[in-house]
């Protein structure tokens, strides 16, 4: 089980929307988020989701990188977040990174990083009985905004249908 993590924006934002970013503390013992995703979620995010519930959560906390150097060349590819976030990853040696970018991804497991993304905390939430519908929680998620490609849909529903059984 991934103990500590280090969350991106995106994730807090979406399970936000949706009403479970508590989840998080649920499932790992330690969230993390650097010094860029709270200016992006909680002060430029002003009234929009995830900003008040970030900046009320005491268990999510907050940490500065030091190899701004690094991000900064990570920046040059994904936006500054992203880049912390790997960095500060990196940096703690945290067990996961999460992560719903692509581009972010793909860098953050060439640096031998573990990846989930918002679907993948909400399947691991899932399977460890937090979540009573899961596709009822993805289409409310896609509901708000979060993009899933349908080939991508279909399969998540092949694999919830087959771990139901």
């Amino acid at each position: 089980m991934a103990r500590r993590v280090v969350a991106n924006s995106s994730v807090l934002i979406f399970l936000s929307k949706i009403g479970l970013l508590g989840i998080l503390r649920k499932l790992f013992e330690e969230v993390f988020i650097p010094d860029a995703v709270y200016r992006e979620v909680v002060i430029e995010g002003g009234e929009r989701p995830g900003a008040t519930e970030v900046k009320n959560a005491s268990w999510i906390r907050t940490i500065s990188i030091k190899d701004h150097a690094f991000a900064n060349h990570l920046k040059q590819e994904i936006d500054d977040g992203e880049a912390e976030a790997i960095v500060l990853a990196l940096e703690i040696k945290a067990d996961a990174v999460l992560l719903d970018d692509a581009d972010a991804r793909r860098i953050a497991r060439t640096l031998g990083l573990n990846v989930k993304g918002t679907i993948g905390v909400l399947l691991l939430a899932w399977r460890r009985g937090l979540l009573d519908d899961i596709k009822e929680k993805i289409e409310e998620l896609m509901e708000k905004g979060y993009r899933l490609h349908d080939k991508i849909y279909r399969k998540l529903l092949e694999e919830i249908e087959k771990d139901d059984k």
